[in-house]
């Protein structure tokens, strides 16, 4: 495998662990879905988890092929102000286009194309990633003041930069956001989104960031404090099916058989023993997991694998979080 990425990508080349650790994420997650999938195949047709492979497949092949061609030709001038800004808007427009879509379980989420669809929220991750990082990063080093600026300039030079290296990526965390929350409807999204905007701009290393960073973990403190307040103001704000979200997580045995279905299910299923039924033997998956090939397939993969299906799942993302913490502590 080493010398075929070799040859591949060049002795300069990617990370190999983290190369061959995705590559077995992503052929493990296309079999599981392929069996998560038969427990569908009443609904949709015997040929259903043969078509969902596929379809799996081919955004896998499309993705490394996009991996490739930017290991090979990607250069730092492409991250410039233009560009980054140029993502997010792409982004943003994409984010906002769903709502012409045909909604899916009351979610905007979703761009139809053809037989395919695709979630624009989660390339909205990837884009915020790159826009803050060089918003936050290495534009506020191209303000940079000299201390010895005349005052009216210098207030002048202030106002910019707090524009440029402050509003602006500050309204780019929240416009998303709302977008996702109150447009789309779906609030899991616009969460997952705010919290990585959040955790870099409290990591952004720049001496400038301080104060606002301050200002942020007293708010966030304040709101975790004040969470037996927030939290019946939360109730009268989110919709129905929101709180009935909430409440069947806080007490998922109240109500087995209707809003507790999908979750009590998926804990009998993880209820099976240790070692698993064994690869696609799962009795939850017809019916009693509804689109069990999606969120809850982590309690297919246990009710057959076990806890060595589930288990090398875990490792692998635990051998991809320590290589990039590694990566980023070595970063200049």
């Amino acid at each position: 495998m080493r010398k075929f990425l070799n040859r591949l990508f060049g002795k300069n080349g990617p990370d190999h662990v983290i190369t061959i650790t995705v590559l077995l994420l992503c052929v493990f997650g296309i079999v599981m879905i392929g069996s998560a999938s038969v427990g569908m195949s009443v609904k949709y047709g015997t040929t259903y988890p043969i078509k969902n492979m596929i379809k799996q497949s081919i955004f896998v092949v499309l993705g490394f092929i996009i991996y490739i061609v930017i290991v090979k030709k990607y250069r730092n001038n492409w991250i410039d102000r233009k560009s980054a800004t140029f993502l997010f808007v792409v982004g943003f427009v994409s984010i906002c286009a769903c709502r012409l879509s045909s909604p899916i379980k009351g979610s905007y989420a979703w761009l139809s194309l053809g037989s395919f669809s695709i979630q624009p929220s989660e390339f909205m991750k990837i884009f915020m990633m790159i826009t803050l990082g060089f918003y936050m990063g290495e534009l506020e080093e191209l303000y940079y003041i000299d201390p010895r600026t005349k005052p009216s300039l210098k207030q002048t030079r202030e106002r910019i930069k707090r524009n440029e290296c402050a509003i602006y990526p500050a309204l780019f965390i929240v416009l998303p956001f709302l977008i996702v929350a109150f447009v789309q409807h779906d609030l899991g999204s616009a969460l997952i989104l705010f919290f990585i905007c959040i955790a870099m701009f409290l990591c952004a290393p720049a001496k400038y960031y301080a104060k606002y960073q301050k200002i942020a973990v007293v708010l966030i403190t304040v709101g975790i404090v004040s969470l037996g307040v927030l939290i019946p103001i939360a109730m009268k704000v989110l919709a129905s099916y929101q709180v009935e979200r909430i409440y069947t997580w806080l007490h998922p045995l109240a109500d087995p058989t209707n809003e507790g279905w999908q979750l009590v299910n998926a804990l009998i299923a993880f209820s099976n023993g240790l070692m698993g039924k064994g690869f696609n033997a799962s009795s939850q998956k017809f019916g009693y997991i509804p689109e069990s090939h999606n969120d809850f397939i982590g309690a297919i993969i246990f009710e057959e694998l076990g806890i060595w299906g589930i288990g090398f799942v875990i490792i692998c993302y635990c051998i991809l979080i320590y290589k990039l913490f590694d990566y980023a502590q070595h970063i200049d």
